[in-house]
């Protein structure tokens, strides 16, 4: 009687063992760059996770920066945490964090974080 899975399969995938002389399926020799259904269903899952990370982060910084610019077109003032040292005190001069080009593309508010504010001139 023929085997079906047998003729489908072929005698290509199948060797036999030495020692039982059962045949056995050889698993295929994987090359470097070939990787499972497993390994990138896990590397997209954690690709999601820290795109939504940083998503979240934008929206933040987006609140964050029209609430700042709603307050200075009123004539208020804005002061951000880098320019306070350990102890509470407010530093003249300082420079934000971060790299120069990284605040152009992503904007100070992502970085800094506005902890004082008047919606007046004092």
């Amino acid at each position: 009687m023929i085997d079906f899975f047998e003729i489908a399969d072929g005698p290509r995938n199948q060797r036999k063992s030495a020692s039982t002389g059962m045949s056995e399926i050889a698993k295929p020799e994987r090359h470097w760059y070939q990787h499972s259904l497993r390994m990138l269903l896990l590397v997209v899952f954690l690709a999601a996770i820290g795109m939504s990370w940083f998503a979240v982060k934008m929206q933040n910084a987006r609140t964050q920066q029209h609430s700042v610019e709603a307050i200075t077109q009123s004539g208020g003032w804005v002061k951000y945490d880098y320019q306070y040292d350990q102890s509470g005190r407010w530093m003249q001069g300082t420079i934000p964090p971060k790299p120069d080009w990284l605040r152009e593309l992503l904007g100070r508010d992502f970085f800094a974080t506005a902890v004082f504010c008047s919606d007046q001139d004092a």
